[in-house]
């Protein structure tokens, strides 16, 4: 999993309280497979994440929004609506707790990030344990 095609991330490469977009490895084609990394304390996360689906404290979301499809970005630091590091959509001020499953605390989304699960390898590569739970970005009824 990396930013850019061939790119492993490390278990050292990304500290807690941090985050970085990749791509699970052979999946770079397609935007819509690009992941928000995230690493907060192990004991922080909560259901409705699938705490299963994390390693060492990564946890993986669409970087997708479930709004209109823009690409999430993460803040380490705390705002009115969301006072903790969250992931939010720039677009149209969606935010999302990535401690609760990537639900949705404001703004316009109509549900929550959907998780994909990690693992880390012997190597202490993070590793694209599956497929993402739920249809990412934007789902048309």
């Amino acid at each position: 999993m990396g930013a850019n095609p061939g790119q492993v991330i490390t278990r050292d490469a990304v500290q807690t309280g941090e985050a970085v977009l990749a791509f699970p490895q052979g999946k770079e084609s397609n935007h819509d497979n690009l992941v928000m990394l995230v690493r907060l304390d192990q004991s922080g996360y909560e259901p409705p994440t699938r705490l299963e689906w994390t390693a060492e404290g990564f946890a993986a979301y669409s970087a997708i929004c479930t709004h209109l499809a823009c690409t999430v970005r993460f803040s380490g630091e705390g705002v009115a609506a969301a006072p903790f590091s969250h992931i939010h959509c720039p677009c149209h001020a969606g935010v999302f707790d990535p401690r609760h499953g990537g639900a949705v605390v404001a703004g316009p989304p109509p549900r929550a990030l959907p998780q994909l699960a990690v693992r880390l390898n012997q190597a202490g590569e993070v590793i694209a344990a599956g497929k993402f739970e739920e249809p990412i970005g934007v789902v048309v009824a």
